[in-house]
């Protein structure tokens, strides 16, 4: 059994690690940096570079009832909510420990691991 959340197919390989899942709702972004790899929601693919290198994270999403939101790891959400305070993107948790945030802004470039395009 397969689960198409929507349109867009996530990689060959994040299919196989991610089990059943095989399609979601926002065009992808392979992504490896710092020790993480995922297709991300391509419009949140240069934020979870950045922050990647402050903290782990487990899923995130570019625009659920028009805001996106990131989901962190128990032991990295801290670091996170500090992230977001030091780049000034207003955000709000929840009781998840989920930062969403709207009207996001380009954080400052920094230098990252390598970045793959789907195919």
């Amino acid at each position: 059994m397969t689960v198409r959340l929507g349109p867009y197919p996530l990689c060959e390989t994040r299919q196989s690690v991610n089990g059943s899942l095989t399609h979601v709702r926002h065009p992808q972004q392979h992504i490896e940096a710092h020790g993480q790899a995922a297709c991300l929601d391509e419009k949140l693919a240069e934020l979870l570079v950045q922050l990647w290198a402050a903290r782990e994270t487990k899923s995130c999403c570019q625009d659920e009832d028009g805001r996106a939101y990131v989901t962190p790891t128990r032991e990295t959400r801290a670091a996170g909510e500090a992230w977001f305070a030091e780049r000034g993107i207003p955000c709000e948790a929840d009781e998840r420990g989920r930062p969403w945030f709207s009207g996001y802004r380009k954080a400052q470039p920094v230098s990252v691991g390598r970045m793959m395009v789907n195919a």
